[in-house]
């Protein structure tokens, strides 16, 4: 063993002193301490793949889809229609469905096929009509492709001459897990489709909603939106400016949808035989259709009556709003 080894055994067995010798003072060694092996951390979380969709267009089979529709029709002595329901919007509701056997589209109970399509329609819009063989009247079905209209449609079903149809709205919802992770969105490319029936002047008047415009804006702490509709109608080479409505409502978790009315508190209707005008204010409901909610529609109405049977319309409101972020 040699002399450094003794040194420090004879160190560890006395009392801490000091040792004389040939070898000299040797003092007491403090052991260099280990440093601790790290635990290994915790893996990563891989991030969840975000959910895929199917386009509207990619859609096979038959399709009872996700929609919503606002109908209208019964107009008595020339006055203007009754709006038949409330706005709805339902997630495989079959208000519009779609079987590819004929390539038949039915919305709300009436059938277009691949026979009533007109040829040539127009760009994003596909056309199809049919015609009564004991009346003689004409039914025309459009089903129209907002801008992109990756994931929604809206369609109208117009009676010709009868002041009778019904708007819907359509797609593939947007799944109510798939939020976006800010705290408000906003829809900049947006398009109005409608009709109004106009008699308050005494003469009906019938006028495409197509000019109008509107907003919405969507608040996900909140979990309200807002939208303001502004109508204007076209008749020929006029147009009218029909009223603009601030609509606020809240999202729906269940259907990845929106309802809501006017922002402002409805004003009281008025006493029987008062000789006022009962508003059933503007309503609307719809949903949220392709990955976050990237495209909106909803369908809408109003009412103005001075009476409570249908011959008492004499404005009546319906028509579908859709746009995208």
């Amino acid at each position: 063993m040699g002399v450094s080894a003794l040194a420090v055994l004879a160190a560890c067995s006395g009392g801490g002193g000091s040792t004389s010798g040939s070898g000299g003072s040797v003092g007491t060694v403090t052991p260099t301490p280990s440093t601790p092996t790290p635990s290994p951390s915790a893996p990563t979380p891989a991030p969840s793949a975000s959910p895929s969709y199917a386009t509207l267009a990619s859609l096979t089979g038959i399709q009872n889809y996700a929609s919503g529709c606002i109908a209208f029709g019964g107009a008595v002595g020339g006055g203007a229609p009754w709006l038949q329901n409330a706005p709805f919007y339902a997630l495989n509701s079959g208000s519009v469905s779609y079987n590819p056997t004929g390539e038949a589209f039915t919305q709300l109970g009436t059938t277009f096929g691949v026979a009533n399509r007109i040829s040539g329609s127009a760009s994003a819009t596909s056309a199809y009509t049919r015609t009564d063989s004991v009346s003689g009247v004409t039914t025309r079905f459009d089903v129209v492709q907002p801008t992109p209209g990756i994931y929604s449609r809206t369609t109208s079903l117009l009676v010709e001459g009868q002041s009778q149809g019904s708007y819907c709205v359509l797609g593939v919802p947007t799944l109510n897990t798939d939020i976006p992770n800010v705290p408000s969105v906003a829809f900049t490319r947006i398009a109005v489709r409608g009709r109004a029936f106009d008699k308050r002047s005494g003469t009906l008047v019938e006028y495409d909603l197509a000019p109008s415009s509107a907003t919405l804006s969507v608040d996900l702490t909140t979990g309200q939106f807002t939208s303001r509709l502004t109508l204007v109608g076209s008749n020929g080479a006029s147009r009218v400016a029909l009223g603009t409505h601030d609509i606020i409502g809240n999202l729906m978790e269940a259907t990845s949808g929106l309802i809501g009315g006017p922002a402002e508190a409805p004003g009281p209707a008025p006493l029987p035989g008062s000789g006022g005008v009962t508003v059933q204010s503007i309503r609307v409901d719809g949903g949220f259709f392709g990955p976050q909610g990237a495209e909106f529609a909803y369908v809408f109405s109003r009412l103005e009556r001075i009476g409570s049977s249908p011959a008492d319309a004499t404005f009546t409101v319906a028509g579908t709003v859709a746009g995208a972020r």
